[in-house]
């Protein structure tokens, strides 16, 4: 037996787009944190944000893999 390697390398994965909303993400945890020590009205727009990051971040990811899927 040979140690080959199997039939999906890395080769074959393609980096993701490069994209904003991890920062997005980053400042939505910011402006959670934040609100805790100010204000619960910061709370809420930080977690919005966030929600809205992670929705917005997953569905470009789950695109970019159907796209790749198709190809």
């Amino acid at each position: 037996m040979t140690n080959e390697p199997s039939t999906a390398t890395a080769l074959d994965e393609v980096a993701p787009d490069p994209t904003y909303v991890p920062v997005a993400m980053a400042m939505g945890i910011a402006l959670l944190v934040w609100g805790i020590l100010t204000h619960w009205v910061m709370s809420l727009s930080g977690f919005a944000l966030f929600v809205w990051a992670l929705c917005t971040w997953m569905s470009e990811i789950c695109e970019q893999w159907s796209r790749q899927d198709e190809s």
